[in-house]
């Protein structure tokens, strides 16, 4: 190669990095925005686009607090069946949820050996179960 070559490719560089940067600059947000406009109205509120893969809000803390006795899905025990929409109506608020946990079923705590949960790990688990329970329908699409 001879020395004119490299210069102009080498001067041509800088030019090409600019405009790479500056179509990255532009591409990030505009796939945000696509990916946001595919959610449901209710998760834009809670959450921004980078979170689409995560879980919903309070499944973690359904999982650590409810599913082993509840199940994944909080059909394991048919009296108490978590995805049941009649029965969540009656513990559609959180408050209702904490005094309905604090109460002992059988003569035993209903948590066992499960901590409490505070009033927002609360707020959570009830929005987690009005999702599983179909109470808060969410379309796929908005």
């Amino acid at each position: 190669m001879n020395k004119d070559r490299i210069k102009k490719i080498l001067g041509g560089l800088p030019t090409h990095v600019v405009l790479v940067s500056l179509c990255l600059i532009w591409l990030i947000p505009t796939i945000g925005l696509f990916v946001t406009s595919l959610r449901p109205f209710q998760d834009i509120n809670q959450s921004g686009w980078w979170t689409i893969l995560s879980p919903p809000r309070g499944a973690r803390e359904y999982k650590q607090m409810c599913a082993s006795c509840h199940g994944a899905n909080g059909q394991a025990i048919t009296e108490a069946n978590l995805a049941d929409p009649e029965l969540m109506t009656e513990y559609s608020r959180s408050i209702k949820l904490l005094a309905m946990l604090k109460r002992d079923i059988d003569g035993t705590p209903h948590l066992k050996d499960v901590p409490m949960p505070n009033p927002q790990q609360a707020a959570d688990i009830t929005d987690y179960l009005k999702r599983i329970s179909g109470i808060e329908a969410r379309p796929r699409f908005t």
